[in-house]
């Protein structure tokens, strides 16, 4: 038998299938904890668009060498300071205004995350990669109609990893998960998503950034597809007059 079982190919296929169905269908109790996330928000105009992401990246260290790990708990419960979400928002933050912040994502639900891209976009070049996956766009729409246009206007610049490339099939997927500065790199299991966070055992490792890391990005950014062109709904929807009154109020 060969190197690349088809069976266990299809195994690995369905597996991911129905973690993508599970971040979708499966979690209804997020989206509850995000309508009281919203409704609590002031909008204080300190630069997020969620209050709490403003010390979000506070008495957090972060330095190369370093694991950092999440397990299950519930979405009410506070983050530990070593929490991987709080290690790469220190050293998003970290990172000086006008460098260059890149970023693999497989999936993007998680509204915290959500808010470091579109927070760090506005004085910082953040290149997203996204693995293409519907819950994704409805998550980054769920949060452009909750923000408004600014939110949309300002937000990181996203392309859409050639799966269906000339070298691609029906098994290909775009599975990195990492973040790089231009110092510092973060990679490892834990995705961008709220069941990441919240409901699994996750691990980041941390490194000095290579010039062969920032190549590697930058030869698959350039093979990437715009998210505009890849998901124009998702930007229709975003343009949309705002239909929560929340959205026009609040301030980035």
């Amino acid at each position: 038998m060969g190197l690349f079982d088809p069976n266990d190919m299809m195994e690995d296929e369905m597996d991911d299938r129905t973690s993508l169905k599970e971040e979708e269908e499966t979690d209804k109790s997020y989206d509850t904890h995000v309508e009281a996330m919203f409704e609590s928000n002031s909008g204080d105009g300190s630069g997020w668009y969620l209050d709490h992401m403003a010390t979000f990246h506070e008495n957090t260290t972060a330095q190369a060498g370093g694991g950092y790990y999440s397990f299950p708990a519930a979405y009410s419960a506070p983050l530990p300071p070593q929490h991987p979400l709080r290690v790469i928002a220190k050293i998003m933050d970290d990172a000086p205004s006008g460098s260059v912040v890149r970023v693999y994502a497989y999936m993007l639900t998680d509204m915290d995350a959500i808010d470091l891209l579109a927070h760090h976009a506005k004085h910082k070049t953040v290149n997203v990669i996204l693995h293409p996956n519907t819950q994704s766009c409805n998550r980054m729409t769920q949060f452009f109609n909750e923000f408004g246009n600014s939110a949309r206007r300002h937000f990181a610049n996203v392309r859409v990893a050639p799966v269906t490339g000339p070298n691609g099939s029906r098994f290909t997927q775009m599975h990195i998960k990492g973040v790089l500065t231009e110092s510092l790199s973060a990679f490892g299991s834990y995705n961008l998503t709220y069941r990441a966070k919240h409901a699994s055992w996750e691990m980041i490792t941390l490194k000095n950034t290579t010039a062969t890391d920032i190549e590697f990005f930058d030869n698959l950014w350039a093979s990437c597809r715009p998210m505009q062109e890849a998901e124009p709904n998702l930007l229709a929807l975003a343009e949309s007059p705002s239909r929560n009154k929340r959205a026009r109020t609040t301030k980035g």
